[in-house]
């Protein structure tokens, strides 16, 4: 992968009629496949839907600490409510961004990720096959997809969860993000797909990261994640695993 900024996807072409569609797709696939990061525009939200989401967030992160912890995480076996700073861990270190996770509050069981919003302060990375770094420098009115685990199981690895990272922004500063994380049902167990010759000769297969090992049983896959993002939490409510 030589490019130096990520693909940007208008899927309103799609839907318009006339449109190329086996072009638009093609660009689709070398985004989804070559880089696995993309903007997408075109979407049909609002502009003020895609603001005012970050107004209600500053509102929240506002708000005084003891009324930020009302909602802790320490008290969801779900792992939901709020994560204060130096509390959640990524590959194995405290992560210095505090947030607020918001989801149904189902028995013992986890979601898993794909979809983001970001503001203008930027400092979203994407890792690049040479190791390099990609900023995903914000595009006004775009929402930045990724490929998220259990696609690259169905495919794989045609489609890779590309490895990103945030640079924290200097002090002082505020970065807000929003992202939605879609996965399949809690039970499912992601088989592969079928791929067509030309595109199943492309798979590069599964990741195999023994610190991050990726696995077919949704709901299993993510209460991993979980609890090694969120010790505390584990160890509250999962302390047998």
């Amino acid at each position: 992968m030589t490019t130096t900024t990520l693909p940007l996807i208008d899927i309103s072409r799609f839907r318009a009629p006339g449109a190329d569609r086996a072009e638009f797709l093609a660009e689709l696939r070398h985004a989804a496949h070559d880089v696995g990061f993309f903007y997408v525009v075109g979407h049909g939200v609002p502009e003020e839907l895609m603001t005012g989401i970050f107004d209600v967030a500053r509102r929240f992160f506002e708000l005084p600490l003891d009324q930020r912890l009302a909602i802790e995480n320490l008290n969801s076996p779900q792992f939901r409510g709020y994560t204060r700073v130096g509390t959640e861990h990524t590959a194995g270190a405290p992560d210095w961004r505090e947030q607020i996770d918001i989801g149904p509050e189902r028995a013992a069981r986890q979601l898993q990720p794909a979809l983001l919003q970001q503001d203008d302060v930027g400092g979203l990375q994407v890792q690049a096959e040479d190791g390099s770094w990609i900023d995903a420098t914000p595009v006004p009115g775009a929402f930045v997809f990724n490929i998220g685990e259990m696609l690259e199981i169905a495919t794989q690895g045609y489609l890779t969860a590309t490895r990103h990272r945030v640079i924290s922004p200097p002090t002082g500063v505020k970065r807000l993000s929003v992202p939605f994380f879609l996965g399949p049902r809690l039970d499912a167990v992601v088989e592969p797909l079928q791929l067509p010759p030309e595109l199943a000769a492309a798979s590069r297969g599964v990741s195999a990261d023994k610190d991050n090992p990726l696995l077919a049983a949704f709901g299993e896959n993510a209460v991993v994640g979980w609890l090694r993002s969120h010790p505390r939490v584990a160890a509250r409510w999962w302390p047998d695993l």
